[in-house]
């Protein structure tokens, strides 16, 4: 049971049902982009969710505005007495990215989102924005080879 008595709303004895059946719950990812948001999931989340945003219009806009993120997050972590170590930074890649464009890219791109300290990604099913006729061979290599590879601890390949 739940009592809460807020500015905005309240509740009192709320019940959950049915509870988690996860011990201890699921955790929880909170997107964040803005301070208040980056505070927020700085000083709550199990993990962190970014993407670029609309007005982002080159990858490597793309790339320097997640590693400002990134870093503003986990210094965020750090006020709040939390490791940024113990939460998940995860990205959604969104255009201008590409990763069914050839195995080569989606390591390359996995590669460096890592060294500003992205660990999960969330990937679109190839052609979603546009045709793309070598994009499901890319999506089954590397599902097939690339990504077992990864979870192994392998790493994908450095960028030059």
């Amino acid at each position: 049971m739940t009592t809460y008595q807020g500015r905005f709303y309240s509740c009192e004895e709320a019940e959950t049902v049915p509870l988690p059946v996860q011990q201890p719950r699921p955790p929880v990812t909170i997107a964040a982009h803005g301070p208040k948001m980056l505070r927020i999931a700085a000083e709550h989340g199990d993990g962190w969710s970014s993407w670029g945003g609309y007005d982002i219009a080159t990858e490597e806009a793309f790339y320097a505005v997640t590693a400002d993120r990134s870093h503003r997050f986990d210094d965020l972590c750090v006020a709040a007495g939390r490791d940024p170590a113990s939460i998940r930074h995860s990205l959604v890649c969104f255009p201008p990215l590409t990763p069914w464009q050839s195995v080569e890219y989606f390591q390359d791109m996995v590669g460096r989102f890592r060294e500003i300290g992205i660990d999960e990604f969330v990937l679109y099913w190839p052609q979603t924005w546009e045709p793309g006729p070598r994009e499901d061979a890319v999506f089954e290599e590397v599902t097939a080879a690339v990504i077992p590879r990864l979870r192994a601890g392998a790493g994908p390949a450095v960028r030059a």
